[in-house]
């Protein structure tokens, strides 16, 4: 609105100052989504594990995925219990998922 043009339908309008109602132009700049959610991962905005409110695994059960290795029954148990899948499981035992800082 400031330029008098309406951005693509692909780009955001992204935040530099990350205060969702602020429209001053300066603190505006648009992005891909995939741009919007780096740059919120690089200024540590993002809720992962434990701090996502919508997490199915708990803090005590990623820990010990990463602590041991599971056979497969338990995995499946432990899978079953929480509502995602085994894959699931062993991406986060292998670190692909819940970030290593609030799993140690």
């Amino acid at each position: 609105m400031a330029t008098g043009e309406w951005p693509p339908a692909e780009l955001q309008v992204c935040h530099r100052c990350d205060v969702r109602l602020c429209v001053r132009p300066a603190h505006l700049f648009l992005g891909t989504a995939t741009d919007n959610m780096r740059d919120a991962k690089e200024k540590g905005r993002l809720c992962t594990g434990a701090g996502n409110g919508r997490a199915k695994l708990t803090l005590a059960t990623v820990r010990a995925l990463r602590a041991a290795p599971a056979p497969l029954a338990v995995l499946e148990e432990i899978a079953n219990r929480h509502g995602v899948s085994v894959r699931h499981l062993t991406d986060v035992a292998a670190g692909e998922y819940w970030p290593a800082e609030r799993s140690a």
